[in-house]
């Protein structure tokens, strides 16, 4: 059983939050994908929200290179993630 199917959708996107974060808020593209545990087609269609969701900016170079950065918005997600898990965990849910 892979990863994902562990994982509600908002627990995927939190993880590929964070893993930016970790990152000094921005890495690569492929090695984003390649940390999350997740299957490439699944990761593209995540990608996907996130950017039409502005939670993270890319910035392509050379036509190959793709950097993600992590934007207010994303950083804000975090923040509210942890919030309500932290009040799932108080009241035991």
């Amino acid at each position: 059983m892979s990863a994902e199917r562990n994982r509600s959708k908002h627990q995927i996107i939190y993880d590929i939050l964070i893993i930016i974060r970790k990152n000094n808020n921005r890495m690569r593209y492929t090695p984003l994908l390649r940390q999350t545990n997740i299957s490439s087609s699944n990761f593209a269609r995540y990608y996907k929200e996130l950017l039409e969701k502005e939670f993270v900016t890319e910035v392509v170079e050379d036509k190959t290179k793709k950097t993600v950065y992590l934007a207010e918005k994303g950083l804000r997600y975090i923040d509210k993630y942890k919030t309500f898990m932290e009040i799932l965990r108080e009241f035991d849910l």
